[in-house]
């Protein structure tokens, strides 16, 4: 299935490049067919974490784990998500560090990883995706741009008060993505402090 967004997948906003989504026919919808991965992922890491057993300590092992790892991520980099593929990233290292990984190979990769990222920032990391890391350190860094939606977000939620402004009120700061990835800025609006608590709850 991810494969096939290579071919046929769209892009669900504009302004990204990334096209993950793919459309069912007849029903006028699209879905995210990495969402199927994550499950199918941790179901096969899990499964070949088992199958390996103690024998994580050997390098042939632990190579094979890593291949394992790396397939979803690249695939999902190339596809142009890199927001997934961090999670797939994620979700690889603390299954692998659960399973027992000797501490010598985590000191040797943190080490590498360190040396590495020079030379990832300068050569290889686009200036969108510093301004994504930048922004974590300056929070009004480019509120206009990369840091839109993020900054209507807060507003949002801060907007909402103790007990929010109401779920029908007419308008809400606009936020683009609000009814996805930012759901919660509308819930901060509508519902307010005690709304985001009860959710949480």
């Amino acid at each position: 299935l991810i494969l096939l967004t290579y071919l046929f997948g769209e892009q669900r906003v504009e302004t990204v490049d990334d096209k993950a989504w793919l459309p069912i026919p007849f029903l006028g919808i699209n879905f995210q067919p990495s969402e199927l991965l994550k499950i199918a992922f941790i179901l096969t890491f899990a499964l070949h974490l088992e199958k390996v057993g103690d024998g994580i300590r050997e390098l042939k092992n632990l190579i094979l784990l890593c291949l394992h790892g790396a397939m979803p991520v690249l695939l999902i980099h190339l596809q142009g998500d890199d927001g997934t593929a961090l999670i797939f990233l994620l979700i690889f290292l603390a299954m692998i560090f659960s399973a027992g990984i000797p501490w010598r190979y985590v000191i040797i990769a943190a080490s590498g990883l360190l040396i590495a990222v020079p030379f990832v920032w300068l050569y290889l990391m686009s200036n969108d995706q510093k301004l994504r890391i930048l922004a974590l350190f300056i929070p009004d860094l480019d509120t206009n741009g990369i840091l839109y939606q993020q900054y209507n977000a807060k507003i949002a939620i801060g907007s909402g008060g103790g007990f929010g402004e109401g779920l029908f009120i007419g308008e809400h700061v606009y936020v683009p993505e609000i009814h996805n990835d930012f759901i919660f800025s509308f819930i901060g609006q509508s519902l307010g402090f005690v709304g985001c608590m009860s959710v949480i709850l």
